[in-house]
């Protein structure tokens, strides 16, 4: 009988990849922490409130004496937006 030959099958591994240097976390860079403006701190929440309620009231009496179409949200919204640029907020 013909003698069989036995093979040897050898698993050829596939070499590690290298990584090279590890990786650095992400460094975020966040915007400077400001300070409040000096006006801002020197209002307390009641005489902001006070101001633009002041200020509501004028928008709406000068939207009625012209005769313009609004309603009390609106006149707020306006007054907020002229006292929060008075006071640089």
């Amino acid at each position: 009988m013909a003698e069989k030959k036995a093979e040897k099958t050898e698993k050829v591994v596939a070499p590690a990849k290298s990584k090279g240097a590890p990786k650095k976390a992400a460094v975020r860079e966040t915007a400077p922490k400001t300070t409040p403006k000096r006006a801002a701190s020197m209002l307390s929440v009641d005489q902001l409130e006070r101001e633009i309620r002041a200020e509501a009231q004028r928008v709406y009496e000068n939207r009625r004496a012209k005769g313009l179409a609004g309603d009390e949200l609106s006149d707020w919204l306006e007054a907020e937006v002229v006292i929060k640029k008075k006071h640089r907020l």
